[in-house]
């Protein structure tokens, strides 16, 4: 979800951080203007400096019996917005797809029982669903977009995968989707104010759902039940991203991107925050494991690091140095491995958990953005 006011870009040849200059902005509701073509160019310069290899071609999508194994479904705006998600074969490192989907992809999200693949994409105010049978896009699903674009953000799947939720930061709203039917059956809004802009951004789903407002700084508490708000906690500056475990609700907080950043910890018990946790420069993603909520992992994309939090010893922190720019992260659903989408760089790092050291490093195509993880098997 690229969307903040501003995201650290490090230069090549310095590390971690850079000057004012080098800080592209990469949100707003009036968004698509000419500086967002000025920021893309930039970017393109900083990716052919740093090797990032642009796939002139799609590969060919993978058969079924190919897609055995655990795969990371890495979306990507590319240089040019045109949206793909690249499938990697994680146990190789190897892109055995890349599925087109609609511009400007921000987040990804995998049905529970893997039957498919949810990809919000801002730009094109709509969300791609991709069967990981045969790679490729079954269905669009169109946002409401009338007086505003809908600036779709994040997308979160139900635990039982019944329900889609999608965050519309340019309406405001949460859009509800049937998965079995791929329509919109309710809207969420967050504001009765139509002209306040609270910026919807992240969602998770555990027993209700999760919303950060960046413009806002707090988090809206959905009852799926009967989609109603029932809750608004307050949290840091500029929240981004959200993960649920079954102890804690992880919100990372990015600050305005020249100090060290913070995630709140939520007690969804009582809609509370109990803890505030100091992380690396410009926290973006977050992830929780989801086997036992033993660790949650957050990505700082200004200190080109991931924070691993153990929340079983006083929340206590690991810091794992991984590519430039990291913005996404995403936990195996076994927890056996943390993978790390690094923007700037066009890799996935790959994180042994239990060392908290890297063990691999992919490349995957320009600018990836958003990363979620399923096993394939037969």
């Amino acid at each position: 979800m690229i969307d903040k006011e501003f995201l650290v870009i490090p230069k090549p040849s310095e590390s971690p951080v850079v000057p004012e200059a080098g800080r592209v902005p990469l949100r707003g509701r009036e968004r698509g203007g000419s500086w967002w073509m000025l920021a893309r160019t930039w970017l393109a310069g900083i990716a052919v400096l740093v090797g990032v290899a642009v796939p002139l071609a799609m590969a060919t999508p993978a058969t079924a019996q190919a897609q055995t194994g655990t795969f990371a479904y890495v979306a990507s705006g590319g240089l040019d917005g045109e949206g793909t998600v690249s499938v990697v074969n994680t146990a190789t490192g190897a892109v055995t797809a890349k599925i087109p989907v609609g511009m400007d992809p921000q987040s990804v999200a995998v049905s529970p029982d893997g039957s498919r693949v949810y990809v919000a994409n801002m730009e094109s105010d709509s969300v791609s669903v991709i069967d990981p049978a045969t790679n490729t896009v079954t269905d669009t699903i169109r946002l409401p977009s009338d007086k505003h674009p809908a600036l779709s953000q994040g997308v979160a799947v139900s635990p039982d995968g019944s329900h889609v939720y999608v965050t519309n930061s340019g309406t405001n709203s949460v859009s509800v989707i049937d998965p079995a039917t791929n329509t919109i059956t309710d809207t969420i809004q967050l504001s009765k104010d139509d002209n306040k802009d609270m910026g919807p951004d992240g969602v998770a789903v555990g027993q209700n759902v999760y919303v950060v407002n960046q413009d806002s700084d707090n988090v809206s508490v959905i009852d799926p039940a009967t989609n109603k708000v029932t809750a608004t906690v307050s949290v840091g500056d500029n929240p981004h991203g959200v993960a649920v475990s079954p102890q804690n609700v992880y919100v990372t907080n990015t600050g305005d991107g020249n100090d060290n950043g913070s995630v709140s910890v939520i007690d969804p018990a009582t809609n509370t925050v109990t803890g505030t946790i100091q992380v690396g420069e410009g926290p973006w993603g977050v992830a929780a494991d989801p086997v036992d909520g033993a660790n949650a992992y957050v990505a700082n994309s200004g200190s080109q690091s991931v924070t691993a939090i153990n929340p079983g010893s006083g929340n206590t922190t690991t810091t794992v140095q991984v590519g430039n720019s990291p913005v996404s992260v995403a936990v195996s659903p076994d927890g056996s491995a943390v993978y790390v989408g690094n923007y700037t760089d066009g890799t996935l790092s790959v994180i042994d958990p239990a060392t908290n050291a890297v063990t691999a490093t992919f490349p995957v195509g320009p600018t990836p953005s958003a990363v979620a993880i399923w096993e394939v098997s037969n």
